[in-house]
């Protein structure tokens, strides 16, 4: 059984988490902001349920047509950066 969670912490990072108890293996998405994406192969006709997927990203889908999202676009010349990174931890 895999366990899945999702914390913010006072640093203002998220850590997302799978972990696979029985054999020892984490995986850890840390972001700054942003929003997490959580893939899981339920529908797939061929080994459904076989895989899961992290997806870190700085804007909800389809932001460009959301007007909340509207203010978070970078002005023309301008950047944006969203920091994120993977820990792995166990065998």
């Amino acid at each position: 059984m895999l366990l899945l969670r999702a914390v913010r912490g006072s640093e203002g990072l998220s850590r997302t988490s799978i972990e696979d108890p029985d054999a020892g293996l984490t995986l850890t998405v840390v972001q700054e902001g942003g929003l997490m994406h959580l893939f899981t192969g339920d529908t797939l006709p061929i080994r459904p349920r076989a895989s899961i997927a992290l997806e870190p990203v700085q804007f909800m889908t389809n932001a460009f047509n959301r007007p909340r999202q509207r203010s978070d676009r970078a002005a023309p010349g301008r950047t944006s950066v969203f920091r994120f990174g993977v820990e792995a931890s166990g065998a």
